[in-house]
């Protein structure tokens, strides 16, 4: 009946919000070191990586830089999967990702030159076959006429169409890389956890909050056995 539709729903709410709240978020970021890989999480998180987040990682080398972001956010700065001058430390970093992480930001620089070791990397990276972001850093040093071209020129080198351009530095365009990072991880079942470290947050919590406290409403309506927690209870507390 109604009623039981209505205490469903309200159940499922409250199961979606504690299952998100329960589990951890890994993310990996590849590239150059001189690509503005820490600005652009500073940029999307209003926070810099910093030595004192540096958390140790057992099983892995000390170049697999685990960053302990939040209680239950990890971002990885990861060696190239590619790196043929050290090959054992690019099948252990292969490893780390294809193990924990849950989505990869993969790092280029606007103002380089492209190589084919660039695209070989990539392709490393696609086979694991996680969600992957190419993050096309440092466009406020080329002519704004050029994104498109350089942008076009990318999908085409790696055969892959998820591209993101921005300035980490000037802020340009890292909102639609946040949007994008959060459509992924809703797919995941793990879009809160990014959403509690985003600058970017208030449209999406919005949203949750809209849904929560419509079933809410309906928890004061409808006594669910065992449900003493709300859901919008649980997203506040969440974030």
């Amino acid at each position: 009946n109604y009623d039981d539709s209505i205490a469903r729903n309200v159940e499922d709410e409250i199961e979606k919000f504690e299952k998100e709240v329960r589990t951890k978020l890994v993310i990996s970021l590849i590239g150059d070191a001189n690509v503005g890989k820490s600005e652009t999480i500073r940029a999307l998180t209003g926070k810099r990586l910093s030595p004192s987040m540096v958390s140790a990682l057992s099983g892995w080398t000390k170049e697999i830089v685990l960053y302990k972001f939040a209680e239950d956010v990890d971002i990885a700065d990861t060696p190239g999967l590619n790196d043929t001058r050290t090959p054992e430390l690019a099948s252990r970093a292969q490893d780390f990702v294809e193990k924990d992480a849950d989505i990869i930001l993969f790092f280029v620089n606007a103002a380089s030159n492209r190589s084919p070791e660039e695209a070989k990397a990539f392709k490393a990276v696609l086979a694991l076959n996680k969600p992957t972001i190419v993050v096309l850093n440092k466009i406020d040093t080329i002519d704004s006429q050029e994104i498109d071209t350089v942008v076009t020129d990318l999908k085409q080198r790696f055969g892959y169409n998820t591209i993101i351009p921005i300035s980490a530095k000037k802020e340009i365009n890292v909102e639609a890389l946040s949007n994008k990072i959060t459509e992924i991880l809703r797919e995941k079942g793990k879009e809160l956890l990014f959403l509690k470290i985003s600058r970017y947050k208030e449209d999406r919590v919005r949203s949750w909050i809209k849904g929560a406290a419509i079933a809410a409403a309906a928890v004061g309506a409808i006594p669910i056995p065992g449900s003493d927690i709300g859901p919008l209870t649980t997203l506040q507390v969440a974030l």
